[in-house]
C-alpha cells in the first residue's frame, strides 16, 4: 500500500495506492469524528482509472499525524470485535 499527500489550496488531497475502496471509506468515516478534522470527503473517481482519494481539511495539526489517529482508532475498533468473537466461543 503507498499513500500520496498532496497540499491543496484549502486542503489535502490523500490518494491510495492498492488498498480496496472499503477500507477508504472507514477511513474517511473515522477522520470525521476526529476534532483537528473540519472536512473529509471521498472523491468520486473513476473505479478502473483512478485510485481512490480523500480531500482532506484540518482545523489543526499535520494530515499524516491525522491519518495515523484515524487509522489507529480503526485498529481499536477492530481488536474490540475481534475480542468479542473470541469470547462468543
Amino acid at each position: 500500500m503507498e499513500v500520496k499527500i498532496s497540499e491543496e489550496k484549502n486542503g489535502y488531497i490523500i490518494e491510495f495506492m492498492e488498498i480496496s475502496k472499503t477500507f477508504v471509506y472507514l477511513l474517511n468515516d473515522e477522520l470525521k469524528k476526529l476534532k483537528n478534522v473540519e472536512e473529509a470527503v471521498i472523491m468520486k473517481v473513476h473505479p478502473y482509472y483512478e485510485n481512490p482519494k480523500i480531500w482532506l481539511k484540518l482545523n489543526n495539526g499535520k494530515p499524516k499525524e491525522i491519518l495515523k489517529e484515524a487509522i489507529d482508532n480503526l485498529i481499536e475498533k477492530f481488536e474490540k470485535i475481534e475480542k468479542l468473537f473470541e469470547s462468543s466461543k
